[in-house]
């Protein structure tokens, strides 16, 4: 009885094992009733474990992910978790790979870094580390496998506008209605456009567009069958029918979208960390110790360079800074982006329906540059792109060439160069700026419009040569004007 009352009393004093403490525990024995008969040798890291199996919540950095089953085990004279593979994954590490011959680790053999207890009183594997060894949970992201295609639907939009005028007794009158009619079936998407218009007596029908679409939802991407419009991010933008597969950033988590740089760190306590620009708090977390990363950020119009702090439970603060300004062509680290398009021309003024293909694609290779590159072709013609865009302390910068080869009514094969260089700079008066500049040395530079268009009819001899363009614009509290 004695016994019994010893070890409930520590239980209540000692009521988990903390693996990472290194600090031992003394018990005065003239204090408690009963123990010279107990070893309290083995209650000196806290109330100990037993080796075997166990089932409990798995908790890392805070964050409850379920029941787990592990098994405790004794290495060097301690007791500690055995991880097994089924473990392993349940962490959600990032870049960590199983050893194939493996079959239990230890959190020290992943990383020294790792600490973890075990609550007895709630039943709970608690498991701290540095937060930038996890896999990122992206804000707004949802689970893939609870996607749907959603229920059949009909859905009719329209918009209908008429006008009448009387002047010294004439009548005129004007009717049009737009209709934009949509059938969701089978995971597939049937669009129509059309328009209608009436005026003195004459009506018009027009078809505008037709297609069908469906989500790829293991690709983030759309694929579109019938009528359709090419990107125009790299190349002019072209109508075509026949098949799009791109990806389709709407698919993405809003964390996800546009262009923003991923923020890193080292924090010596629990720490707070906030992120802001131009005042403004853009992002807030509380971090383990250890290196931290936050790729998560939401692309922000205004632009300008973001502040991080770190508030260390201390009291200290530690401030850097990360540029950040953006242009077409930049993307987040890792990122892939790609479009390809396979038909035929569907341009007003071109005679028939040339073949025609474009693809493009853009990857992120760090914070602070991206690269890009495509290509497209029509009968006797072709153009190909490359180009790099970077993130910078003075702003962000892209740099292309583009080589075209086109074969005329008149002429022969003849090849052209074009060269273009955007930069955009935002400065803490709200104020962005954004210029960019094109040249063709010799004029031969031609786009697939121009191409198609100068092979069904003589040369144009006004082909564009050098563009320059420049936006200024000021960004006010309820309002935004651009020069």
């Amino acid at each position: 009885m004695k016994l019994r009352e010893i070890k409930v009393g520590l239980m209540l004093l000692l009521p988990w094992q903390e693996a990472w403490a290194a600090e031992a525990f003394s018990f005065n024995r003239a204090h408690l009733h009963g123990a010279a008969q107990v070893d309290l040798q083995k209650y000196q890291y806290g109330n100990p474990l037993h080796a075997g199996q166990y089932r409990s919540t798995l908790s890392v950095n805070g964050r409850d992910l379920g029941e787990e089953t592990f098994v405790i085990q004794e290495h060097d004279g301690q007791l500690e978790p055995c991880i097994s593979p089924s473990l392993f994954d349940a962490l959600q590490l990032k870049d960590a790979q199983w050893p194939t011959a493996a079959t239990c680790l230890r959190f020290s053999q992943i990383d020294k870094a790792i600490g973890w207890e075990y609550d007895s009183g709630e039943n709970v594997l608690r498991v701290n580390m540095p937060q930038a060894l996890l896999q990122p949970h992206y804000r707004g992201a949802v689970n893939l496998k609870k996607v749907d295609s959603g229920v059949p639907a009909a859905v009719l939009r329209y918009q209908a506008n008429s006008y009448q005028s009387i002047v010294d007794g004439d009548t005129s009158s004007h009717h049009y209605l737009g209709l934009d009619a949509s059938l969701r079936a089978f995971g597939w998407r049937l669009h129509h456009q059309s328009s209608y218009q009436a005026q003195e007596g004459n009506t018009h029908w027009d078809s505008i567009a037709t297609w069908a679409e469906r989500s790829v939802v293991n690709w983030a991407s759309t694929l579109r069958l019938g009528q359709g419009w090419t990107d125009g991010t790299f190349f002019d933008s072209v109508s075509f029918i026949g098949g799009r597969l791109a990806t389709d950033v709407r698919m993405l988590p809003g964390s996800r979208r546009g262009f923003a740089p991923s923020v890193s760190g080292v924090a010596r306590t629990n720490a707070r960390v906030t992120v802001t620009q131009n005042g403004a708090l853009l992002y807030e977390a509380t971090v383990p110790p250890g290196k931290f990363t936050f790729d998560d950020l939401y692309p922000t119009n205004a632009g300008g360079d973001l502040q991080v702090t770190i508030h260390e439970a201390d009291g200290s603060q530690d401030t850097f800074t990360v540029p950040y300004a953006t242009l077409p062509g930049l993307v987040r680290a890792g990122a892939v982006y790609y479009d390809l398009s396979l038909g035929y021309l569907d341009e007003d003024g071109i005679a028939g329906r040339p073949g025609f293909g474009e693809a493009t694609l853009q990857y992120g290779f760090n914070d602070y540059i991206s690269g890009y590159t495509g290509a497209n072709a029509t009968t006797d013609y072709y153009s190909t792109l490359v180009g790099s865009a970077f993130n910078t302390y003075w702003g962000a910068l892209a740099v292309d060439l583009s080589r075209s080869a086109a074969k005329g009514r008149e002429h022969g094969w003849q090849e052209g160069y074009r060269w273009r260089v955007s930069a955009s700079k935002s400065f803490t008066s709200d104020t962005r700026m954004l210029l960019s500049m094109s040249h063709s040395n010799d004029g031969n530079y031609r786009s697939i419009r121009d191409a198609a268009w100068e092979h069904d009819r003589h040369p144009n001899d006004w082909r564009e040569m050098t563009r320059y363009s420049a936006t200024l614009s000021q960004q006010a509290r309820q309002r935004q004007s651009v020069i």
